[in-house]
């Protein structure tokens, strides 16, 4: 729309920043929408830049410097530019240099990472779409501009204003459809001089020109406009992010403009954009006004920046006209002048007044709220909450002590709804399985869940580490009861719409078979069949007697974890070390039914050791470096760091306190707490685990079987927590409930016993083969037993045929 050059044009005269500046004020008389409010911004008018400075900026922005041709890229791929200066801040060093270096809780985050367009849209067509369809022919209810322009729709973590983007993209299609077959029709007319008179035609080109699109078949700026206003609104705890919103918008209100079509636009004395300062809006969509009224210390205010919808969007949460009784008037209005927009909390105060809900015939009416809330909220892990906590602890009936900050978000953007409004998010899917969701899943139990879209642990965002699940939801609503939610775990990211394959690939699954400990979404048939599995038999915390274990944390592996030359020198030296060094295992080397091997050592002074030894020695490190010569060298120059350690025995040689490094030497069943598949094996060597193992007593060769079994795949996954790469979370917490069962018949029970001493033998065989044909042999064999215990823990469990082909997935 301007024209091209005009910056290089400013590099004149003594001052190139005064001249760029001359043309901001002529921007801002031009374009209005905040972005030259000097007004507001006092800075820029005071701040002095070198020319030099600002020569290299302009220069930057154009070919050949440049590689880029602004003009055709979409304001999309702008907004995941603008996203990453989001993550930054500047900082001035004692000698005022200007240095660009991340916001500690987004280094802490990981990074800042663009939604990609994919996941906008279908989430804009599940919410926004749903209020108002674009396509009327599948028999959609069609709406009118009138209806449209009431739709309130917002993002309470805009970001870069992705989401906002989406929506507005959204609505501009849709008024272009509603109007554009008309706009043909009458251009038709209009141009048809064989079957219509001039008067007939001329009328349909008046027609045609009261529609609010251009004589190009496009909308009118005016109207655009008209819907950035009426209908986006978005909050954001950072005002970069806010400008940057703002910008994004305006730039999506502009597209396809020129600089004719902006001229005819200004002859009507209207500067170009809308001001949105209304509409986007800073502050913390999580914690209201209302902290004020605690005794909680709020550390730094101006960080927490509390943040009051109702006043904020006066217009959105307006109460409704009401018909009531003469003698309820005055407690209506005085419980909604103080009521947010919860209905239950307005009818709660009535109550409370005086007031009944049992007549019939009165209308009550409802506090107001958006129809759509839809974005990405931040991932902020529990540990950088500080003490906002304490707020959350008091508002939010989804808090638990170390949720991450996305849980809130559920809570407060399904109650900034109407109650037929719709909520839709790309969010974190840990909250199905980890502890802290209970809370959060107990509540969403009570809502309306439309759909799940779990995409488990793809890399959904790019170069991020993250286990996004889409969410789309309602408030519950007594005359909108849905039991079931229409279900899709993705599998892959190589589809060429998201709509598509979800189409092809939904299941279903019943509200009231997801457990409050954890959910599984698998189709109705899966849950019915987990279900009756996990009811069967006893729990192995309970048949194990609650004896699992974890490994052995060090806190400082560098120390106390050595390799077998270290080993083979120390015991060299004096064989009475040989006493405290002891085989040490990772989760890693763990496979099933395969042998154990390990080349690491742990030096295993437990907590207590010294003194019981050394019959409390006065000088403690002395008594070691008598005793223990050789190890007492090797741990002397990590002295300092095992001080440090928070986590130690009585002295800093000492490991923590372990109330079972004795079972460590005892026969045992170990298995990795990160797994894919299910890797149990049992150890009759003593050795010692890492941190990232666990292990219960006893060497019991049926359990084994079992735990190996696909039967136990598949609870597994079922219930299991997942990281990058498929791998369960095979903690305590899990394995704990795995359903064990015990065989009635002696002759089943051995056959098992018989079946997995066999598969340990083949194992065994393989590891010291080297024969192509010989291993080809052993393979087949192993793979024949693995099905044949596979199939005793069938007829164990009393599976059908049909529940097997769903455990094996067929």
């Amino acid at each position: 729309m301007e024209e091209y050059g005009r910056l290089k044009n400013l590099l004149k005269g003594d001052d190139y920043y005064n001249n760029l500046f001359t043309y901001f004020k002529e921007a801002d008389s031009k374009y209005n929408s905040g972005l030259f409010d000097f007004k507001k911004d006092t800075i820029s008018r005071k701040t002095v830049i070198d020319n030099k400075t600002v020569k290299g900026i302009i220069n930057e922005l154009y070919y050949p410097i440049s590689p880029y041709e602004f003009s055709v890229l979409s304001v999309e791929i702008l907004g995941s530019a603008y996203e990453q200066f989001l993550g930054k801040q500047i900082k001035l060093s004692a000698g005022h240099r200007a240095t660009i270096e991340e916001k500690p809780e987004v280094r802490k985050a990981g990074g800042v990472y663009y939604t990609p367009q994919y996941i906008v849209e279908y989430i804009v067509e599940n919410t926004v779409g749903k209020l108002a369809p674009l396509n009327t022919t599948e028999g959609a209810k069609q709406i009118t501009p009138a209806a449209v322009a009431k739709l309130k729709i917002v993002d309470p973590a805009c970001g870069s204003g992705s989401f906002l983007l989406g929506a507005y993209q959204y609505l501009l299609n849709w008024h272009l459809q509603y109007y554009k077959p008309e706009f043909e029709k009458l251009t038709a007319i209009a141009q048809n001089s064989k079957e219509y008179n001039e008067k007939q035609r001329n009328d349909a080109l008046k027609e045609r020109n009261k529609l609010p699109l251009t004589p190009t078949g496009n909308l009118t700026t005016a109207l655009k406009k008209q819907i950035l206003l009426n209908n986006i609104y978005g909050v954001d705890i950072d005002t970069q992010a806010v400008e940057v919103t703002k910008l994004s918008l305006l730039l999506k209100c502009m597209e396809g403009e020129t600089g004719s079509s902006i001229s005819a636009e200004m002859r009507f004395g209207e500067r170009i954009l809308p001001t949105l300062d209304s509409n986007i809006k800073s502050g913390n969509s999580l914690v209201d006004v209302d902290f004020y009224d605690g005794e909680i210390d709020y550390g730094d205010e101006k960080k927490i920046k509390p943040f009051n919808w109702q006043r904020a969007f006066p217009e959105v949460f307006k109460v409704q006209k009401v018909s009531v009784s003469k003698e309820m008037k005055w407690h209506n209005k005085k419980v909604f002048d103080q009521a947010d927009e919860q209905e239950e909390k307005a009818k709660e105060l009535i109550r409370k007044m005086g007031g009944s809900f049992n007549e019939p015939q009165v209308d009550y009416g409802k506090v107001s709220g958006f129809d759509v809330v839809i974005g990405n909220p931040p991932y902020v892990r529990q540990e950088l909450l500080g003490e906002q906590k304490l707020y959350f602890q008091k508002k939010y009936r989804v808090y638990h002590g170390t949720a991450d900050l996305y849980s809130y978000f559920f809570e407060k953007g399904i109650s900034l709804l109407k109650p037929d409004g719709l909520f839709g998010m790309i969010i974190a899917n840990k909250w199905m399985r980890a502890n802290y969701g209970e809370p959060l899943r107990k509540w969403l139990k009570q809502q309306l869940i439309k759909e799940i879209i779990d995409f488990g642990d793809l890399p959904v965002f790019q170069g991020a580490t993250t286990y996004p699940a889409i969410i789309i939801a309602s408030p519950a609503n007594e005359n909108r009861k849905k039991e079931t939610i229409e279900v899709t775990n993705i599998k892959t990211l190589e589809f060429s719409s998201l709509k598509e394959y979800i189409n092809e690939h939904r299941t279903w699954t019943n509200k009231t078979a997801l457990e409050d400990a954890g959910w599984n979404l698998g189709s109705e048939t899966e849950q019915l069949l987990l279900k009756k599995l996990l009811s069967v038999g006893i729990p192995l915390g309970t048949y194990v007697k609650k004896k699992i274990y974890y490994g052995i944390k060090t806190a400082l592996n560098e120390a106390f974890v050595i390799d077998e030359a270290t080993k083979n020198r120390l015991i060299k030296e004096d064989k009475k070390n040989a006493e405290v060094i002891k085989p040490f295992l990772s989760g890693k080397d763990i496979k099933r039914y395969q042998p154990l091997q390990s080349d690491s050592y742990l030096i295993l002074f437990p907590k207590g050791f010294t003194n019981q030894k050394g019959s409390n020695p006065k000088n403690a490190w002395k008594w070691l470096e008598e005793n223990y010569t050789a190890i007492a060298s090797h741990l002397k120059p990590f002295e300092s760091k095992g001080k440090n350690r928070t986590d130690q025995g009585e002295y800093w040689w000492e490991l923590r306190a372990c109330g079972y490094y004795d079972e460590f030497e005892k026969p045992k069943i170990i298995w990795p707490e990160n797994s894919f598949p299910n890797n149990f094996m049992n150890d009759n060597s003593k050795l010692f685990l890492n941190k990232t193992c666990f292990f219960l007593p006893g060497s019991d060769k049926l359990l084994l079987g079992i735990l190996n079994s696909k039967l136990i795949f598949y609870i597994l996954d079922k219930i299991c927590g997942k990281i990058r790469g498929g791998y369960f979370m095979m903690a305590k917490q899990y394995i704990q409930t795995l359903p064990i069962i015990i065989p009635k018949e002696q002759s089943l029970h051995d056959e098992i016993v018989q079946l997995v001493e066999t598969m340990l033998q083949l194992q065994q065989q393989k590891q010291s083969s080297t024969l192509p044909g010989q291993l080809q042999q052993l393979e087949q064999r192993i793979a024949y037993t693995d099905d044949k215990i596979n199939e005793k823990v069938y007829t164990l469990y009393g599976l059908s045929e049909e529940e097997v082909r769903i455990v094996e997935g067929r």
